[in-house]
């Protein structure tokens, strides 16, 4: 079952950023303080690397009401692309799919010197599971069915360690 999130998590998906827009404002060496001041609207970016039609439509409605502008790749080679050549702010890796699998995926792109968080969302949720996520590369291991206040929590987390 997925539960959407309330005006808190999308005031929060605000707040980041906000945050993100500030720290950009602080930082003595950025050239602009802010995407307003440039004349650009700036959204958090999320590549959703997933097979399944009605995941991709479910985390895609989830991640939009929290304002974020969603991107999808429907297997680890078409993540691996996206990722390379546009810009992200967060990837979220589906374990298992056809051709290249999230492993293989996030391996590669950590081999391309690519630090953003990839949080792997995976419907395995067996015992050494999320240690072969981390060990892959995944900044955090989530298991299908997406909770979604787990998902905004972790969301947020590692969007404020890209902020700061």
């Amino acid at each position: 079952m997925v539960t959407f999130p309330t005006q808190e998590t999308k005031q929060m998906a605000g707040l980041a950023a906000g945050e993100r827009r500030l720290h950009a404002g602080s930082n003595p060496g950025c050239q602009v303080a802010s995407e307003a001041e440039a004349g650009v609207e700036s959204k958090v970016r999320v590549l959703v690397a997933e097979d399944t039609l009605t995941n991709q439509m479910l985390i895609k409605l989830l991640l939009e009401r929290m304002g974020f502008e969603v991107a999808i790749a429907i297997d680890g080679a078409e993540a691996v692309q996206k990722a390379l050549s546009e810009h992200f702010d967060l990837i979220l890796m589906d374990i298992q799919m056809p051709n290249v699998d999230g492993y293989e995926a996030t391996r590669a792109l950590r081999q391309e010197g690519l630090a953003i968080p990839i949080i792997a969302v995976t419907a395995n949720a067996m015992p050494g599971d999320d240690a072969k996520c981390i060990n892959a590369g995944c900044d955090y291991y989530m298991s299908k069915p997406v909770d979604s206040v787990e998902l905004t929590v972790v969301i947020f987390k590692y969007l404020s360690r890209e902020s700061s």
